[in-house]
């Protein structure tokens, strides 16, 4: 099997779920000119205060998780029962034991792809790991 280094397509999607649930996240890659508007525009001001910064740390965090989060399935209001659709508002409102897990799956299957040896492993591992928690790729 050659060993590709694989580059960040637009289209490129994963598919994350949420151990003991039967939610189900679809993320993508940033681009680092992706990553790099949305510092620039959250970018704190000069002279600007510790609150201000870590405003804007707050706020590009928030940026980021809204562009690799694309959609999910069996996300719902805890008060209605009814499922809710993937916006915004909606992923801001995530617990953040949530958005930790998806953050953490997602870093750790690209990592694995940036080492061709590492990505290897996991793929060799995919079978070892329960279909709920391994990352696929669409």
């Amino acid at each position: 099997m050659k060993r590709l280094v694989h580059i960040v397509d637009a289209e490129e999607r994963f598919k994350l779920r949420l151990p003991g649930t039967d939610a189900v996240f679809t993320c993508r890659r940033m681009p680092e000119e992706v990553a790099a508007e949305i510092q620039a525009k959250h970018r704190p001001p000069k002279g600007a205060s510790t609150q201000e910064i870590e405003a804007c740390a707050q706020q590009a965090g928030e940026a980021e998780f809204d562009y690799l989060l694309v959609d999910w399935e069996g996300v719902g209001d805890p008060l209605t029962g009814q499922e809710l659709p993937c916006t915004p508002e909606n992923k801001r409102r995530l617990p953040k034991l949530v958005k930790s897990f998806i953050i953490t799956r997602l870093a750790r299957a690209l990592a694995a792809e940036d080492d061709p040896a590492e990505e290897e492993a996991a793929i060799e591992n995919l079978s070892a790991t329960p279909a709920s928690e391994s990352p696929t790729r669409h």
